[in-house]
């Protein structure tokens, strides 16, 4: 199976997001594109190309919905873009909550709620299932961003260096004989809030 999977990442960060701009749409795709991240700059071109993608439904599980990322320029730019589609369902689960101006998770919730007003909703976990599982975003069930490391909950949004940046994406997952984006949904489905 590993001929019908392509793996793009480069440290020239101009490289990265040309690469990422080259991954095909889903009804042209004939294989899968993974996607390596090791910095917030990679990580903030990434997600732009995820949230590019979205057409229906966006699932983000974040530890803390860190304003330094989410209300980065070129993240913010796409999501308003994409705010104009009212068919689109935006769904977030967040760690914790946390009204720290550092953090500006408040900030970021308050965007979020403006753009996508009822299309958007926002639960947290409870503490019994805090730290469960990593960090993920989901497109359409056909895209996917996890971060290798567990949720870090204290100085996770700190502004010199936001932690938990390092992640593996797969684009057009639906080519894979497992859609691993569908099991990141199921899994993001089973924390919520009955």
């Amino acid at each position: 199976m590993t001929e019908n999977i392509k793996t793009i990442f480069s440290n020239d960060i101009e490289v990265y997001e040309y690469a990422l701009n080259q991954i095909p749409p889903r009804d042209k795709a004939k294989k899968s594109f993974i996607v390596r991240n090791d910095t917030k700059e990679h990580a903030i071109k990434l997600v732009k190309a995820l949230f590019k993608r979205a057409e229906k439904e966006i699932y983000i599980k974040s530890s803390l919905l860190c304003k330094d990322f989410y209300l980065d320029d070129e993240i913010k730019n796409i999501l308003k873009e994409k705010s104009k589609n009212k068919n689109l369902k935006v769904k977030i689960l967040i760690e914790k909550k946390s009204d720290n101006d550092v953090i500006g998770q408040k900030s970021s919730i308050e965007f979020f709620k403006k753009y996508f007003k009822s299309n958007v909703i926002i639960n947290f976990l409870s503490e019994e299932y805090q730290r469960k599982v990593n960090d993920f975003i989901v497109i359409d069930k056909y895209d996917f961003r996890f971060e290798l490391e567990p949720p870090k909950l204290e100085n996770a949004c700190d502004k010199e260096e936001i932690v938990n940046v390092k992640a593996t994406a797969s684009f057009n997952t639906h080519k894979d004989e497992k859609n691993q984006a569908e099991e990141f949904i199921k899994i993001f489905n089973t924390f919520i809030p009955a």
